[in-house]
């Protein structure tokens, strides 16, 4: 399922209407026919349609036409002067005149069971202010204290179709009917949350018709079909099934070494080799007998470290690690000595931010690529931005960034995004019970284990951030979302491979 920007959207559209020849009109028609059916789901008794003066209003109208024309008690509510609009618009206003549809100039919520929500679509890019702001906090409070339902077309004004932004004030819908493609902003948080149910319906614009076929465009698995992974087969043995070094832990911090490990085992690792302090090894000898384990403190001149990344399928360093000078040394040498794939996380990024240069030198010599997975505070330190402005465009700055050092960013959030600066994909699995410690380092074991044995990195990293949202998806049914823990999603992939 592709995600498109607001900007590619609008390439998707001028091109079918300039150089194809499908008329405004006509798309309009379209748009407005996919959304009336949906309404009608809803059993309407009296609807009310919230026009502004763009391409949107005119789809509400044109909705409230078609559903006059049904026999449904439909009106108009302009935002706008009517000589002050689009000439689409117009054209909507005429026929919806012609037919007798009606008009209001005062709203009165308590004779409506539904909103359609029309007044701003997708080219939103400023703060929503005046008369437009009070009347979407009216509409919010009618839906609130009323009852009534509120659906959106395209997004729900006031929300940026990137970045998910409110713009001071946005409608809250309960369903938004989006055209042809998702939009960034219905999948990222706050933008999610007012969108209610999403669907996207086929408005006559497709990609594959336009010039946008030739770029790479965002995209994000709605359905676990769509996410295969590799099959172990009859003859397959430990040696095969993908070798996993795991970098990790510290004095005060074995949990993360196991959950690494044992992810990465369920995932169908055949071996999981564990480099981390001597204070852990006992205890971990204890919880994952499976693994394979050796002792760091031992190994002050990296002899062991090295023969280990020769042998490893892919190379995990950072859970737990802790940042200090001995970290630093260590850090410092997996980038220059790894030339396996390898996945950065945790106190890694930390130590790598005091020194980025590591990072540049290590891609600029490697054949393969980095990922790095880092929540918005460790981005916030890589980048030396605040996090305020690392979270006013989340997806951007991590796309420029994966762009400029070459390597692959797994940005975690409540709508985690992968990017290699070219592709992206934003996730739509998982929950707010998954905020829980020790969450991303089963992540980094299962993406570890899905990189071990296929060749894409970059699907390797999306499939794993799918999963694991998945597997927080079934922890909290079981169990709740306050009561999930990190162990829990270990449990969520036997489950998933249970019901493969």
């Amino acid at each position: 399922m592709y995600v498109l920007t607001a900007s590619q959207m609008q390439s998707v559209d001028d091109y079918t209407i300039n150089t194809l020849g499908i008329s405004q009109e006509v798309l309009m028609e379209k748009a407005a026919l996919c959304s009336v059916e949906e309404i009608v789901k809803m059993k309407p008794k009296r609807v009310l349609c919230v026009c502004g003066n763009g391409n949107n209003g005119g789809d509400g109208i044109a909705v409230a036409r078609i559903l006059f024309m049904q026999g449904i008690q439909a009106a108009v509510y302009l935002c706008f002067e009517p000589s002050l609009c689009k000439e689409s618009v117009q054209y909507q206003l005429s026929v919806f005149h012609k037919i007798g549809g009606e008009l209001v100039t005062e709203i009165d919520f308590s004779k409506y069971d539904i909103i359609v929500d029309a007044i701003f679509g997708i080219g939103l890019n400023r703060i929503v202010s005046g008369s437009y702001a009070e009347l979407i906090a009216e509409i919010n409070s009618a839906r609130d204290n009323l009852g009534l339902k509120v659906i959106s077309l395209d997004i729900p004004s006031g929300i940026h179709a990137d970045t998910g932004c409110v713009m001071d004030v946005a409608v809250s819908a309960d369903v938004t009917v989006t055209f042809c493609y998702a939009k960034r902003g219905h999948l990222l948080y706050p933008g999610r949350t007012h969108c209610g149910i999403l669907k996207i319906k086929d408005a006559g614009m497709y990609i594959s018709f336009s010039p946008l076929k030739y770029d790479n465009i965002g995209f994000s698995y709605f359905d676990k079909s769509e996410c295969v992974l590799q099959k172990l087969s009859s003859t397959s043995h430990k040696g095969n099934a993908g070798r996993i070094l795991i970098i990790a832990g510290s004095t005060d911090m074995s949990g993360a070494c196991y959950l690494a490990a044992c992810s990465a085992f369920r995932m169908g690792s055949g071996l999981v080799d564990v480099y981390t302090v001597s204070e852990n090894l006992e205890i971990l000898k204890t919880m994952l007998p499976e693994a394979i384990y050796h002792n760091r403190s031992a190994d002050s001149d990296f002899v062991r470290l090295s023969q280990l990344m020769e042998q490893a399928d892919c190379v995990v360093l950072g859970p737990g690690l802790s940042v200090n000078e001995n970290t630093n040394k260590l850090v410092s040498y997996v980038l220059e000595h790894c030339n396996k794939k390898l996945i950065i996380d945790a106190d890694a990024i930390n130590c790598i931010a005091q020194n980025p240069v590591l990072l540049y030198n290590h891609t600029s010599k490697c054949k393969e690529k980095v990922v790095l997975t880092p929540h918005p505070k460790e981005l916030s330190r890589f980048l030396s931005v605040p996090v305020s402005e690392i979270l006013k465009d989340y997806a951007e700055i991590s796309v420029k960034t994966a762009k400029e050092y070459g390597i692959i960013i797994v940005a975690k959030g409540a709508s985690t995004i992968v990017t290699d600066g070219d592709s992206f994909y934003i996730n739509t699995s998982g929950n707010e019970g998954m905020a829980t410690a020790g969450s991303g380092d089963v992540l980094t074991g299962m993406i570890a284990s899905i990189a071990a044995r296929e060749s894409s990195l970059f699907e390797s990293a999306c499939k794993g951030v799918y999963l694991h949202g998945l597997c927080g998806d079934y922890s909290a049914k079981r169990i709740g979302k306050a009561s999930l823990m990190a162990r829990d999603l270990l449990d969520g992939i036997i489950y998933l491979n249970k019901n493969d």
